[in-house]
């Protein structure tokens, strides 16, 4: 089939490749769920156009000479007609109803209509300027005249060609009241315009030698166009004490200053000084009595000190303990934070006590950079990356690796402290074939097997025939099986050093390692899914300070292969060794470019460290009878020297991996190992036993 098309439909079907999809979708302005193409195999696109209706545009919302009750219910690509409103005049414009949403054109030229002098108000007390001459929709103000008082009212040319509008209502004026000043007393707080009041001095102020009282007058000010109060204050000295107040620094007596007759005031300690003795509502009250002399007890002061409150852990304030009024001090970032000292000073609080005043020191946690675990063993996506002082991350094991997860904290020495998870590696598969003969006698059936002699039995030889219990007068029971074990026969392990322009993001990106992972690969002639890759911020301390090696990323690679590769391991250690940097930058350019596009990262491998290779040995053992008793697994029989006894419900069989014994059961498993079984796990379809392979002569090894 062709393109996705249709009323309103976009696709992004261009330039696809076969089996690939894309979405056909309603385009801007339209309606419609989107639906999925798919390139067939012979070039058609398979399909189905979404449905699309066309969106309707929002109103159109114009200036008031326009007209625009024909846009009110237009769709996407449609038009209207806007035409000139009642008090205007002029031709129509078409508008267009955008993908958008809005309706977008033109508006029409449209002419206000003049009103003539129909309508303006004559009366006497009020002022109309402006309101002659006006164009449908302008607007002019009719107030008060000066010496009135009312609420200006607009009036409006309408579209009709009259002014309309309110009459205010208009009042005599009455001048605000005179402005309090200290000392002066009057009889002007609500004076009508062209009437006096008369102004003096206050109680326990006195005129000035040669004053007298004055009359405020309430008229018209033309330049303010209000009414207000005219005069001149008198002159009023207030009767002041002088005398009393205690003297020193320790002292406050500000609010003591100018104080009249029979006034009170406080007085306190100066800052940076605290009594206990002073009360701040209550206590130390002077009172300005006769002979201009304040009576009154004054506070008992001394120094005060700072202390350090609501410290964050980011910060080192141990210099700022118990610091004077006046005395300085530094914050420092504490143990594990980079940032700049800040003078810190005990200083007067806006609460009236003291406080460690000044700039907190910007203390960035440092990030951890030191015991990071690595390793195959470990997810790739390397949670711990730029995990800083005070954070915590969380460890799981990689692909291919079991074991339960664990959190790392990063502590203030730079260093993740914390114990890592155990991740055990590998996959098995078993494939077994057995004949049994049945007993009647038996609830318990024991395995025995010779021990070996000087040549080994080969893979598929049938397990020794069995003896029965002492005492049974059963028939024998037999097993025979073949085991096949799918476990890896070799691992590679190397790494490289890459500068890269954003190492931290570059570490952090899935696609990086991915990318980095095929061109391993490549160089090894290996499948992608047989490298594992690990990305490492690398940082080093230089001194006191930790700083980051700007711009390197160390890429750990693992290579496991599998029994069943013919490649060489020692063959593929010899290709990576000899791989130069300018070669690997090559491949990891490109290998980056197609995972994750042109221009992200710029790398440079500036550094390669050569591999090593690993190649295990598998040997198992056979011979186990297949009964259904509901035992744990047990350890070789001393009775006879070389049995394993209590099979978990039927075990098919068991293979030795290095000195562990792999068992597989059908019901459940039991785990005895003497050391790790290098990453076996067991196949879906059975459980694993693992016991001690502790006597190698207790079982035939193929």
């Amino acid at each position: 089939g062709g393109f996705p098309s249709g009323l309103g439909v976009s696709h992004g079907c261009s330039d696809i490749g076969t089996d690939a999809n894309c979405t056909a979708s309603c385009a801007q302005g339209f309606n419609g769920s989107s639906t999925t193409f798919t390139c067939q195999s012979n070039g058609d696109l398979a399909g189905t156009s979404p449905s699309c209706t066309a969106k309707t545009c929002a109103p159109l919302n114009l200036a008031a000479q326009f007209a625009t009750s024909a846009c009110s219910n237009v769709s996407t690509n449609g038009t209207c007609l806007v035409e000139c409103a009642e008090g205007y005049e002029g031709a129509g414009a078409s508008y267009t109803c955008q993908p958008s949403g809005s309706i977008e054109g033109t508006p029409p030229n449209c002419t206000a209509k003049a009103c003539g002098s129909s309508g303006v108000p004559v009366d006497a007390d009020l002022l109309k300027s402006g309101c002659g001459g006006l164009t449908t929709g302008q607007n002019c103000t009719v107030q008060c005249a000066a010496g009135y008082t009312g609420t200006a009212q607009p009036w409006t040319c309408t579209a009709q060609g009259a002014v309309a509008g309110t009459k205010p209502t208009c009042r005599a004026a009455t001048c605000p009241p005179l402005e309090n000043k200290t000392g002066i007393e009057h009889t002007c707080s609500a004076v009508a315009y062209g009437s006096s009041c008369e102004v003096g001095c206050a109680a326990n102020f006195e005129l000035a030698a040669g004053e007298s009282s004055q009359q405020h007058q309430c008229g018209w000010n033309a330049s303010t166009s209000a009414v207000e109060l005219t005069g001149v204050l008198p002159q009023c000295s207030p009767v002041k004490c002088d005398f009393g107040l205690p003297v020193g620094i320790v002292y406050n007596t500000s609010g003591c200053a100018g104080l009249a007759y029979g006034g009170t005031c406080q007085v306190a300690c100066a800052s940076g000084y605290k009594s206990s003795t002073y009360q701040a509502a209550t206590g130390n009250m002077f009172t300005c009595g006769a002979s201009k002399t304040f009576n009154g007890t004054a506070p008992a002061c001394s120094l005060q000190a700072c202390e350090v409150q609501g410290q964050p852990s980011s910060l080192d304030m141990s210099s700022c303990s118990s610091v004077a009024y006046g005395s300085k001090c530094f914050a420092v970032c504490a143990t594990g934070y980079t940032g700049t000292a800040q003078e810190r000073v005990c200083n007067v609080s806006q609460g009236g006590g003291v406080s460690l005043q000044g700039s907190d020191a910007s203390c960035t946690p440092k990030e951890c950079l030191y015991n990071t675990p690595s390793g195959p063993q470990f997810d790739s996506a390397n949670p711990c990356a730029g995990v800083r002082v005070g954070e915590t991350c969380e460890v799981r094991c990689g692909a291919n690796y079991t074991g339960a997860s664990s959190n790392l904290d990063c502590t203030s020495d730079e260093t993740f402290k914390g114990t890592a998870p155990v991740c055990t590696f590998g996959t098995a598969t078993t494939t077994t074939t057995m004949t049994t003969a049945t007993t009647t006698s038996a609830t318990t059936t024991e395995a025995t097997t010779p021990a070996p002699t000087s040549s080994s039995t080969s893979p598929g030889t049938a397990a020794p025939t069995t003896s029965p219990p002492s005492g049974s007068s059963s028939a024998p029971v037999t097993a025979s099986m073949t085991t096949s074990l799918t476990a890896p026969a070799a691992k590679i392990v190397g790494s490289f050093v890459m500068q890269v322009d954003d190492p931290q993001a570059f570490a952090a990106d899935p696609a990086v390692r991915s990318a980095i992972a095929d061109a391993v690969a490549g160089v090894a002639q290996v499948p992608s899914e047989f490298v594992s890759v690990v990305l490492t911020v690398v940082g080093r301390r230089l001194s006191s300070e930790t700083r980051r090696l700007a711009g390197s990323v160390e890429a750990k690679y693992t290579i496991l292969l599998p029994a069943t590769s013919s490649a060489s391991p020692t063959a593929i250690g010899d290709t990576l060794a000899a791989t130069s940097p300018s070669a690997m930058t090559a491949r990891v350019n490109s290998a980056i470019e197609r995972k994750v596009g042109a221009g992200k990262y710029s790398v440079t491998v500036t550094a390669m460290v050569a591999p090593v290779v690993e190649v295990f040995t598998t040997t198992a053992a056979i011979g186990i009878i297949p009964d259904a008793i509901d035992n744990e697994v047990a350890g070789p029989s001393k009775a006879s020297g070389a049995a394993i006894a209590g099979a978990l419900g039927g075990i098919l069989g068991c293979i030795c991996i290095g000195a562990a014994l792999l068992c597989y059961s059908r019901r459940r498993a039991a785990k005895r190992s003497a050391e790790d079984a290098r990453g076996v796990v067991a196949p879906d379809a059975d459980n694993l036993a693992l016991t001690a392979c502790e006597a190698p002569s207790a079982y035939h090894s193929i």
